[in-house]
């Protein structure tokens, strides 16, 4: 190839690069979303929006108030009821199928509610009706557990993220 060539080939490749015929997207105000969302705590926030740490404290709530499902055993015992009256008998075995499948590779076993006061109730309806975290969440917090419609823009979970911890 000769060099005049390579230096068109260049030069249109830089000018193609510089221009942008996108017009300018209006970029969101995060620090005033993160100020909007913590304007009513009354705990004292390091950095604008960090809880302090507390020794004591423990990214699950659950584990001060007893609320996991009791482990006999090496295994998690879970009662479970399914409406009758709101499914067919093929979609009943297709919801038992998929618990089954917690079987071959968790320590979750799900078994029949009798008199169980806390089980997984399988029915019919509209809109989840899963007040097990509004029971466990502090007054008054419901709102931080609605779900928000996201654009994650077809990225994976990133399980490597500082945000991840463990138990």
């Amino acid at each position: 190839m000769t060099p005049a060539f390579l230096i068109l080939l260049f030069l249109s490749a830089i000018t193609a690069a510089a221009v942008d015929d996108d017009p300018p997207v209006e970029e969101q105000d995060t620090f005033g979303t993160i100020e909007a969302a913590n304007e009513n705590i009354t705990t004292t926030l390091e950095d604008g929006d960090l809880v302090p740490i507390v020794a004591t404290r423990n990214a699950d709530p659950c584990v001060l108030t007893g609320c996991k499902w009791p482990k006999q055993g090496s295994y998690v015992y879970v009662p479970v009821s399914i409406d009758s009256s709101d499914y067919t008998r093929r979609e009943r075995n297709i919801i038992i199928r998929g618990l089954l499948t917690f079987h071959r590779s968790t320590c979750i076993r799900f078994h029949w509610r009798r008199r169980h006061r806390q089980y997984i109730h399988f029915f019919s309806g509209d809109g989840p009706d899963d007040t097990l975290m509004c029971r466990c969440a502090p007054a008054g917090t419901e709102r931080n557990f609605a779900k928000k419609i996201t654009n994650n823009l077809d990225t994976p979970y990133d399980f490597d993220s500082v945000m991840q911890y463990g138990k």
